[in-house]
Order: structure tokens, then sequence, then C-alpha cells
């Protein structure tokens, strides 16, 4: 394995840990862990829902599919979750 792979994947993980341990210590309550203890304004609670939405994963995957089949990729994940009329003579 590459030395320099090995150190940037310590690292976010060192990262990772020192924010968990901070964010540990402001905490007290299970009240703390709803909506950062209520002090989050609504464009914060926005971002936070859109960031679920927008997953890594997802976007990736669309990104992918539109490198691969161009712009038209882009409807492959759509066609799978939504019914298509069929088209034809047979056709009801």
């Amino acid at each position: 394995m590459n030395i320099v792979t090995i150190s940037f994947f310590l690292g976010i993980v060192g990262l990772t840990l020192i924010v968990t341990y901070i964010a540990a210590k402001k905490t007290s309550s299970a009240s703390d862990f709803y909506t950062a203890g209520g002090g989050l304004k609504g464009w914060q609670n926005g971002l936070a829902i859109s960031g679920d939405y927008l997953s890594a994963a997802a976007f990736l995957g669309v990104s992918g599919a539109i490198a691969l089949s161009g712009f038209d990729g882009r409807r492959k994940p759509e066609n799978r979750c939504i019914p298509q009329k069929r088209q034809g003579r047979h056709s009801e």
C-alpha cells in the first residue's frame, strides 16, 4: 500500500475522533442530541435535511450514469422506479 494513502486515511480517522471527542464534551443530556439542543436555525436544519437526500452514493451514481450513457443516463434510475407505458401494437 501507498504510504500517502495510509497517512490520509489515518489523518481522517484521527480528525473524526477529535471532532467526536469535542462534541461529546459539549453534550450533557439526551435532549442535546435532538436538533442540536434546539439551537439550529431553519436554514441549518434545511442543509442537514438536504444532506440526507443528496448523499454521495446518489450523487456519484447519477454522475456515473451520465458519464457512461450521456445526459440520457440520468433517466436510468427514474425508469427503474416509474412504470412505463408500453408503446406498440399490442399495448392497451
